[in-house]
């Protein structure tokens, strides 16, 4: 028999660790509540001229007009500079561009990954308040 003291440990093969899924900003607005925090790609929309801007993609949510009553595409006209400071606060209005009546507003807390197009993204809130249709 062997003698114990003689077992020598041998290491675990080391196993890659699976890098996180980087949702889109888009994704992030459509599926994610209130107090979510998420790292995002396609959050910075860079302009050759003048400061950056805060991307406002269209996105599918579902309409509470009467002539919908659907999932839809919104779409966002506002133009939310972004500036030196580390964290900046905007509200993101969006329209169905089905109806165009039903709105939806975002309250988000944005940080650009320095002079990336991604970053760290806080919903705050919105309203009509996150969930799902209801009859």
């Amino acid at each position: 028999m062997a003698n114990p003291a003689d077992n020598k440990s041998v290491p675990a093969e080391a196993v890659p660790e699976k890098p996180a899924e980087t949702r889109t900003f888009a994704n992030f607005l459509e599926t994610c509540g209130p107090d979510s925090a998420q790292y995002v790609s396609e959050l910075v929309h860079i302009t050759p001229s003048g400061p950056d801007r805060v991307a406002t993609p269209e996105i599918d949510l579902h309409c509470e007009s009467e002539s919908c009553n659907g999932v839809r595409r919104f779409e966002c006209n506002d133009d939310k500079r972004l500036s030196d400071r580390s964290v900046i606060f905007v509200f993101l209005n969006y329209t169905c561009k089905n109806c165009e009546d039903f709105g939806k507003t975002f309250a988000l807390a944005v940080s650009r990954d320095g002079s990336k197009t991604s970053g760290q993204v806080l919903k705050l809130g919105e309203a009509p308040p996150y969930g799902p249709p209801t009859p």
